[in-house]
């Protein structure tokens, strides 16, 4: 059999699976699938109210005296999240 570019195609893409089955042995299996994302780079929960942006302007409005309350009425989100950001800063 001819073990040309496929196969060596196939067990690259094997490897990281191989060292990602080697964590679910060793650590708890439960994890093995979310360490396996993180290490690709895949974010986890629930996706924010207000873009990377919106945060900034935020941010600079509380600075500049904006109180949670219309900060929240005009960007259309709940007080929480303007304190959570705020506390974050």
């Amino acid at each position: 059999a001819d073990c040309g570019l496929p196969q060596l195609l196939i067990g690259q893409a094997i490897i990281p699976v191989i060292g990602c089955i080697r964590i679910g042995v060793i650590e708890r299996p439960e994890l093995v699938i979310g360490k396996c994302l993180i290490r690709s780079g895949v974010k986890f929960g629930r996706k924010s109210a207000l873009s990377e942006e919106q945060q900034k302007q935020v941010l600079k409005k509380l600075n500049n005296g904006g109180t949670v309350y219309a900060l929240a009425k005009e960007y259309e989100v709940s007080r929480q999240t303007i304190m959570r950001l705020r506390d974050k800063s």
